[in-house]
């Protein structure tokens, strides 16, 4: 998933000032990105649904090498199970993180790409 914000100064700032923009951004952004972070929630049920409320809780500076463009965005939802019939409803919190890359080659634009691939569905021919 590739996303663009715009800054003209996010390139001359420290790492920390760096991370807090970028959360800004990510929160703004929260009803483009939430429906495709939620993992499969089948692990926990098959009726575990996420419905809405993700927070976004932080960005942390991936510090390989000289790469200082790879970031992990750390954020928690809450998924609910409900069935009527069986008097039988349920919550909870999921924490999870994404990593994702910054291409500043085209300042002010900043595209951002999240590594979705942990988060597709997985099948029994994925464990071949």
């Amino acid at each position: 998933m590739q996303l663009t914000f715009h800054s003209d100064e996010f390139s001359n700032l420290p790492l920390d000032d760096q991370c807090q923009q970028l959360k800004n951004f990510f929160e703004s952004q929260i009803d483009r990105i939430d429906r495709q972070l939620v993992r499969d929630l089948s692990f926990i049920s098959q009726l575990a649904h996420y419905k809405e409320g993700m927070k976004i809780i932080r960005v942390e500076s991936i510090l390989a090498g000289k790469n200082l463009d790879r970031f992990y965005l750390y954020f928690e939802y809450e998924w609910h199970i409900f069935q009527g019939c069986m008097a039988m409803e349920d919550s909870g919190i999921m924490k999870d993180k994404v990593k994702f890359s910054i291409d500043s080659s085209s300042i002010p634009l900043h595209s951002i790409m999240l590594d979705l691939t942990p988060f597709q569905t997985l099948s029994t021919a994925d464990e071949l």
